[in-house]
């Protein structure tokens, strides 16, 4: 007997990834809306498929399954349909040579604001007593691998995920910088190593960056990282290259994210052997990458509406209150002690389809998901300007990276991002405001103040790397 679901899911799923590979040709760079796709087809699709045959096809894997392909459906049919009236043939091809993009800022404007981040974000850690990575490592050296090794100092002090801890001030803005704002961060020392400029520094603040950004042991912000530097190599390299550095950051993202799965010790299992450590790890990874996240999704299928009514819209403002000075927790918190049954433990957004459902059923799941493809087609041709410069391909790297994870994530994270992002680019106005005083207070009193704004040395640089 044919599986109806089953196949129309493969379906949509081919034709999605169809529709994602033509926008992608036609405007040569990765894009929201190419992006929220292939999220979709990656990190969503194969957890609610995986759930279908686990639970031997039950109702509710069924509805929860309908629901994502009806979702992913709508989402392609609407963003393919508006191409035809936002994307024109003037938008072909948005790649940026390295050359070719411009500074905008000073190279101090952008150091001085990433080491205050920084400072910032090292805040959280200093009001929480301790750093979880480091705590779990030091856990390690002197007692040898147990479970909860990362974990259990990661959640003892977290208010949103421990009932009994104690509430830090600020602690959902200071998360959102750090997750936010390293990977910004990141971005542009990138672009620093790559074009040449002070590479040594530039290393130095990378390896600081993504030290702060996976200092709570968790691997999704290292997951977003990978995601962003793929973004910005789709701009600035060309096609073939681009593909062959696809596969490094997949091997770098499946080390590194071995490492951190072993050290956060989710397990009952003592494991005694560094082999058995790095298997447990791999695979723990695999499962949570493919399938893992959607767990808590499939499951709500049989809460909603059946023991719980729909929300209507109450999941998407419990996400903006929690970003509310204040202890509120984020629908993600929420839904994982909601469908789990747990008070104390992890956040689980639910995917963009499943909320979608849990607000509105499969009717708002179709009509918002249609309307977020159009949303997304037509914020692409408005943010591809930004490509120009650095600040702006920073932006556009992180705006691109939240809008698609929010197909596993739902839409809360991308509102850290704007708050986060309008903060960094407000401090940047601020430095080069203070800089422009400095040079003005230079010229009339005769003090020995380089002109940072307009330097010349970015210029001879720039022409250099034309040249190469």
């Amino acid at each position: 007997m044919i599986d109806l679901i089953v196949w129309s899911a493969v379906f949509v799923v081919v034709w999605a990834m169809v529709v994602a590979g033509l926008h992608w040709k036609q405007i040569g760079v990765i894009t929201p809306f190419s992006g929220f796709l292939l999220a979709s087809i990656v990190f969503v699709m194969p957890g609610f498929i995986y759930f279908y045959f686990f639970y031997d096809k039950v109702e509710f894997v069924q509805n929860a399954l309908l629901n994502a392909l009806l979702g992913l459906a709508a989402a392609t049919a609407g963003g393919f349909l508006a191409e035809s009236q936002f994307i024109q043939p003037s938008y072909q091809h948005w790649k940026r040579p390295l050359g070719t993009i411009q500074w905008c800022y000073s190279p101090r404007t952008y150091l001085i604001t990433a080491l205050t981040t920084m400072v910032l974000v090292s805040t959280y850690f200093i009001l929480l007593g301790y750093i979880p990575l480091l705590e779990g490592i030091r856990i390690l050296l002197a007692e040898g691998f147990k479970p909860g090794l990362v974990n259990t100092p990661r959640i003892m002090r977290d208010i949103y995920v421990n009932p009994d801890a104690q509430y830090i001030p600020l602690q959902g803005m200071l998360e959102a910088l750090r997750y936010v704002g390293m990977i910004i961060v990141c971005i542009w020392f990138v672009h620093w190593y790559r074009i040449g400029y002070r590479r040594r520094l530039a290393l130095l603040i990378l390896l600081a960056a993504v030290f702060w950004l996976v200092a709570t042991g968790q691997r999704w912000p290292l997951l977003h990282l990978l995601a962003a530097c793929l973004i910005y190599f789709s701009v600035v390299l060309p096609r073939r290259q681009f593909k062959r550095i696809v596969f490094t950051v997949a091997m770098a993202g499946m080390l590194v994210g071995t490492v951190l799965t072993a050290l956060l010790g989710r397990t009952n299992e003592q494991l005694t052997s560094l082999l058995e450590v790095l298997y447990f790890g791999g695979g723990s990874l695999v499962g949570r990458v493919l399938y893992g996240n959607a767990i808590a999704p499939v499951l709500s299928f049989d809460l909603f509406p059946n023991r719980y009514s729909l929300l209507y819209g109450d999941s998407y403002l419990q996400n903006l209150i929690s970003y509310l000075p204040g202890p509120y927790p984020s629908f993600p918190v929420t839904f994982y002690m909601i469908v789990i049954g747990d008070t104390r433990g992890f956040t689980a957004p639910p995917d963009f389809y499943t909320e979608a459902y849990l607000n509105f059923g499969y009717i708002g799941t179709v009509l918002i998901s249609f309307l977020f493809g159009v949303v997304l087609v037509g914020v692409t041709r408005i943010i591809l300007p930004l490509l120009k410069t650095l600040i702006g391909l920073s932006l556009y790297t992180t705006m691109t990276l939240y809008l698609s994870m929010t197909s596993s994530t739902g839409i809360a994270f991308f509102v850290g991002w704007i708050i986060v992002a309008g903060a960094i680019v407000g401090l940047s106005q601020v430095i080069v405001f203070i800089e422009c005083f400095g040079q003005n207070f230079n010229t009339r009193f005769g003090w020995n103040w380089r002109d940072t704004t307009k330097h010349h040395r970015l210029r001879l640089l720039e022409k250099e790397v034309v040249r190469e």
